[in-house]
Order: C-alpha cells, then sequence, then structure tokens
C-alpha cells in the first residue's frame, strides 16, 4: 500500500513539473510595490560567508512577487512599471523587462523542471531499484 502512494505522488509531481515546462507563461503588466533584501550565513559551510537574496513585490499581478537578480534590483524603483512572465502552475518567476531591457532572465528552470519532472515519473513506474527503511521495503 506505501509502495503504490509513493508511485501514485511521484507520479503526479512528475506529471506537474512536465505541465509547468509545456504550458505556455503568463505575461502581465505590474506595479514594483516594494525591494527587499535579506542577508543569511551558511554556518554549514562557511560561517564567515553570507548569501544575499533580493525580492521584488509587486501590485496589478497575479503573481505578489520574485525572488531576482541584482541588476533587477538596482535598476528597478518602488512604482515602475514592470512586464512580469511567470508560470502557469507554479506562479514561478521567469523573466522581468522594463522598457524592452530584459532586467532578469531565470533561464535554468524549464530544464530544472523537465529533469525532475522526469526522474519523479521514472520512479513512479518503477526505474529504480527498491530499498528498505527501517525493515519496511519502501519501492
Amino acid at each position: 500500500m506505501l509502495n503504490a502512494l509513493i508511485r501514485f505522488g511521484m507520479g503526479l509531481i512528475g506529471l506537474a513539473m512536465l505541465l509547468e515546462v509545456f504550458l505556455p507563461q503568463v505575461h502581465e503588466t505590474a506595479t514594483v510595490d516594494q525591494h527587499t533584501i535579506s542577508t543569511r550565513r551558511d554556518h554549514h559551510r562557511d560561517p564567515s560567508t553570507t548569501e544575499t537574496s533580493y525580492k521584488l513585490r509587486f501590485l496589478g499581478s497575479k503573481i505578489e512577487s520574485c525572488d531576482v537578480g541584482w541588476r533587477a534590483y538596482n535598476d528597478t524603483q518602488d512604482g515602475d512599471v514592470i512586464d512580469v512572465r511567470y508560470t502557469k502552475l507554479f506562479k514561478h518567476c521567469t523573466a522581468i523587462d522594463k522598457n524592452g531591457a530584459q532586467l532578469y532572465d531565470n533561464q535554468g528552470w524549464r530544464l530544472f523542471s523537465a529533469f525532475t519532472g522526469v526522474i519523479a515519473l521514472l520512479a513512479a513506474f518503477g526505474a529504480f531499484p527498491s530499498f528498505n527503511f527501517e525493515g519496511r521495503q519502501v519501492y
């Protein structure tokens, strides 16, 4: 029973990821409402290094915010009208344009989603060998 549930779940995940890749993207015009920057230390790797993430929040769009790169964060101001592209299913921000100039482009999202979807579907169809988890066979 557990095996069937896991395979069914993996199949749903795989289908969703592949559907995300092949559905057309949504193009919307939005107004930048807020800029947010956050910095965190990664204590597991090297405590002296920090990771900075940039986020834009929007008004007038179905997507509320996007994690962006430094260029999109720096080249926009609160109140700017921009074009936002995002995926239909998971609302993942893929590109931001301002006045015809591309400020942000997440180029690897399609490849990552397709690869993840194929691996999940392969797992759902039993392409990977089974293993034991606390004495129970999971796959």
